[in-house]
């Protein structure tokens, strides 16, 4: 919808909106849990069957290409997530189905501050930034970028021989959104 005649539209890329979000990210960083919004959350929602845990993450990447001497740092954000309680024995979702429930799951019930600690205190332990498949996922992700860049080069006819993109290990985990269902039975 538009904005009332006379009344600028703010979306997402207006400079109010970048500052607030910076803001925001950098106030949860320095305050945690007393930060206005916290990198960590639990919901109840009917979206899931079993508790799910969103992570985002952060991932660095080198990028050499042949005709510079000096590597290009390259970001991007990624959504996991998981199900299971047994770090050695986590379902991982694929990417596709993690980023839709963080974009379409909505809360359905309340959850306690004393059971969002609970919760969370159950869940972080199961991240665990050096384990083998956070090393593989990285090389994963890293594979897609050199690909991209590949075909962008293709495209412009740009030399493409001797690009590399390795990844910076671990990723950062900027947050943590964890979903629980709403029990079998509760009418709300």
């Amino acid at each position: 919808a538009s904005p009332p005649e006379g009344i600028p539209g703010i979306g997402r890329n207006h400079p109010f909106v970048a500052a607030l979000a910076e803001y925001l990210f950098e106030e949860s960083l320095l305050k945690g849990k007393d930060a206005t919004a916290p990198r960590c959350g639990v919901i109840r929602t009917r979206a899931v069957t079993q508790r799910t845990a969103l992570l985002l993450l952060r991932g660095r990447f080198s990028l050499q290409t042949p005709e510079s001497s000096t590597p290009l740092l390259a970001e991007e954000v990624y959504v996991k997530g998981f199900t299971g309680s047994n770090p050695a024995n986590l379902t991982w979702l694929p990417d596709r189905d993690a980023l839709k429930y963080l974009t379409d799951a909505l809360p359905d019930a309340n959850v306690s501050p004393q059971e969002k600690r609970e919760v969370l205190a159950q869940v972080l332990p199961l991240w665990n930034p050096s384990s083998p498949i956070t090393g593989e996922m990285m090389k994963t992700y890293a594979a897609d970028i050199h690909d991209s860049h590949r075909r962008v080069r293709a495209s412009a006819k740009i030399v493409r021989r001797g690009l590399t993109v390795q990844p910076h290990l671990p990723p950062d985990l900027i947050g943590v959104m964890v979903l629980l269902p709403v029990p079998l039975g509760v009418t709300l």
